[in-house]
């Protein structure tokens, strides 16, 4: 009994492993306020995500 559940868990580790594979690039989307009265968070949050960027791909 203990063989057919290490034999179960092994093999659904093994799928797991199998979906995990890097892709090759991800898109990321945001909409800002970069004009108008609310541009002051807009910009700050474009400049945070930018960095964020950065730092991933550094």
């Amino acid at each position: 009994m203990g063989r057919a559940y290490l034999s179960i868990y092994l093999s659904a580790a093994l799928a797991l492993l199998a979906g995990a594979q890097a892709q090759a690039q991800t898109k990321i989307g945001a909409i800002f306020d970069l004009t108008g009265g609310l541009n002051i968070y807009g910009i700050q949050q474009n400049n945070a995500l930018k960095l964020a960027v950065d730092t991933i791909n550094a």
